[in-house]
């Protein structure tokens, strides 16, 4: 098996390939370091010729729901055309836990770019695997840094139940080898957890290594479903053991 992860330096791909080449699958790590654009699609047909699954952990950072879809949407489509004209067995598209659910999506732009890409792939008539997974560990800390002033960041309350992002990419590898495997695939961390107090976790142990003074957090409430459990996965999905001060104590 050939393995193709466009994203492939992301903060998800570049897992997704180490794992999979932990399991003896030749993979390749697709981006635009390495000439190939799936937002133009330059490069993309060239890339996926013999490859046999397409892992697509692109991303995006916005929050505007125009902007998410424009890039979303493109991106699925010149993915889709590729594989085709490869002859690509399957896209395994990498998602998050409630993309779908109209009251998350209408509220939050960026979940609304995620289920127009899940809908492109859906449509596209390939054989398309959705794999989903909660917020990441590694979200807290990412959203106190981009949401930062000096030695103070706003971060908004969301009530998640996170997972590490080594754990979603072995979930993730373990989807792609699966035979036979599910249409729909999701993972969760094992419990809830506020993403704004685990921010200023992350900050307080970050400060006391450095020997600096903390990161100070200043939680703000959100209003609708992703402030009030809407993240939340359904009851009986998968869980991952880890919990967020194991993953905090290696971190």
């Amino acid at each position: 098996m050939r393995v193709a992860v466009l994203g492939g330096t992301g903060t998800i791909g570049k897992r997704i390939v180490v794992e999979l080449r932990r399991r003896g699958v030749e993979t390749i790590a697709l981006s635009r370091a390495q000439g190939v654009d799936a937002l133009s699609g330059s490069g993309l047909v060239a890339a996926l010729e013999g490859v046999d699954v397409v892992v697509d952990a692109l991303n995006t950072n916005t929050f505007a729901a125009a902007t998410a879809k424009r890039f979303f949407i493109t991106t699925a489509n010149h993915v889709a055309y590729a594989a085709r004209v490869n002859d690509v067995q399957r896209v395994v598209c990498v998602s998050i836990v409630n993309a779908m659910d109209p009251a998350v999506l209408r509220t939050n732009g960026y979940y609304a770019g995620k289920a127009a890409q899940e809908n492109a792939y859906l449509k596209s008539g390939l054989p398309v695997q959705i794999v989903r997974t909660t917020q990441w560990f590694e979200l807290a800390e990412q959203l106190s840094k981009q949401l930062r002033v000096g030695r103070f960041a706003v971060v908004p309350r969301m009530l998640s139940q996170p997972i590490a992002a080594d754990a979603a990419a072995r979930f993730v590898a373990e989807n792609v080898l699966a035979d036979p495997w599910e249409p729909i695939a999701e993972i969760a961390g094992p419990a809830s957890l506020d993403l704004a107090a685990a921010a200023q976790r992350i900050a307080s142990k970050s400060s006391a290594a450095a020997g600096s003074a903390s990161l100070k957090v200043f939680p703000i409430p959100l209003p609708g479903p992703m402030g009030s459990g809407g993240l939340l996965p359904a009851a009986g999905t998968r869980t991952d053991a880890e919990t967020f001060e194991q993953w905090l104590s290696r971190h």
